[in-house]
């Protein structure tokens, strides 16, 4: 029997907009142990004061880990311009995992 592993998601991030050149921000989604089952997850963004299609791409997906894997990477694209605005903020959310348990399942990027 497998030891369900638990999925977390990166800490918080920062990144700088102000020029024109395409942009990523990544997470890192780990398991907390390898499994000999495919593990899926599905994620999300989610407005905070940065809208999506404006400041960056929304994105929506599900993550696969097949067996014995334990990191994946979910790339957003940002969406620079040369506009001085304040800091702005969204989140990527983890729901509705199959053979595993949410751990952090929500992280913030300004």
């Amino acid at each position: 029997n497998d030891l369900q592993p638990t999925i977390n998601l990166s800490a918080n991030q920062t990144i700088v907009e102000g020029n024109t050149n395409p942009q990523n921000v990544s997470y890192t989604v780990t398991l907390s142990n390898a499994s000999t089952q495919a593990i899926t997850v599905q994620y999300a963004t989610a407005n905070g004061t940065a809208i999506g299609g404006s400041d960056y791409t929304s994105t929506t997906g599900t993550l696969t880990f097949n067996p014995g894997i334990i990191t994946q990477v979910i790339n957003i694209p940002i969406l620079n311009d040369s506009i001085n605005e304040a800091n702005e903020t969204f989140t990527l959310n983890l729901a509705s995992p199959i053979n595993a348990s949410l751990g952090t399942a929500k992280t913030a990027t300004t």
